[in-house]
């Protein structure tokens, strides 16, 4: 599947422009590419980045999400954790669950962005240009749908460990409370 993916940038009190970005075609298949998308030099010192991984609506494992200065070097790297980008604005991506170990992201629009978490320091290196690289592959609405129901499956496994652990603490909890009984109400047991 053809798409572009799209990097912005913003100086303070700027908004999000087209002039103010640039894009990387590239052609998606289900096996993981590195698609990178160079951005130049700028005026300033950037105040925030945002990332458009697709142009249009499709499921996308992610297993990889980079920043790079001009020199190469990562400033940023996702950790592969959902929760990475609480706080940052998102538009048309729903973190759908996990894949065969990757993140799934369903790209439900033909806008799909998110502000990515740098912090002053890597903003300034980025000053000079540099890269956002992602590792994806696309995958089918039934590759989709089959990780969800596994994702679902997991935190019914996992509900019910939780279950059986708060039955334990409660049982365990009474046969404290009959020990301490039968020895005063002193909470020591011999």
């Amino acid at each position: 599947m053809p798409f572009n993916a799209q990097v912005f940038w913003r100086l303070p009190g700027a908004q999000f422009e087209e002039s103010e970005s640039t894009r990387a075609g590239a052609v998606l298949k289900s096996f993981r590419q590195r698609v990178s998308v160079p951005f130049p030099a700028m005026r300033g010192i950037p105040e925030q980045f945002r990332f458009d991984p697709a142009d249009r609506p499709c499921y996308l494992t992610v297993s990889g999400l980079e920043v790079r200065d001009a020199a190469g070097t990562t400033v940023w790297k996702w950790n592969g954790a959902m929760t990475a980008f609480e706080g940052q604005a998102m538009h048309d991506i729903v973190f759908a669950g996990r894949w065969k170990g990757e993140c799934l992201w369903a790209i439900t629009g033909g806008d799909p962005f998110l502000t990515l978490p740098l912090c002053a320091e890597a903003r300034e290196r980025l000053q000079g240009g540099g890269a956002v690289e992602f590792d994806a592959a696309l995958r089918t609405a039934e590759e989709a749908a089959a990780a969800a129901i596994e994702e679902r499956a997991a935190a019914k496994d996992w509900q019910g460990e939780v279950e059986q652990r708060d039955r334990l603490i409660r049982k365990l909890s009474h046969a404290l409370a009959e020990a301490q009984a039968r020895h005063g109400g002193s909470g020591a047991i011999s």
